[in-house]
């Protein structure tokens, strides 16, 4: 997710010229990354949480 965040901001555009290419600190300072407000987040954590303990329950019964 978060790699598909960096794709989606062209980051290349920031990319200063030199020896070794690297981004320029002072101009990537002020970009806005966009995330859900906190209760949001709380909630899809709660779900990811939830849906990777069934998973590895499922994972664990395949073993057996």
């Amino acid at each position: 997710m978060v790699g598909e965040l960096l794709r989606a901001m062209n980051l290349n555009q920031y990319s200063v010229s030199a020896a070794q290419p690297g981004l320029a600190v002072q101009m990537i300072c002020g970009l806005k990354i966009p995330v859900p407000p906190l209760p949001d987040q709380v909630a899809i954590a709660a779900f990811v949480e939830s849906q990777a303990g069934k998973i590895g329950h499922l994972m664990v019964g395949s073993r057996s």
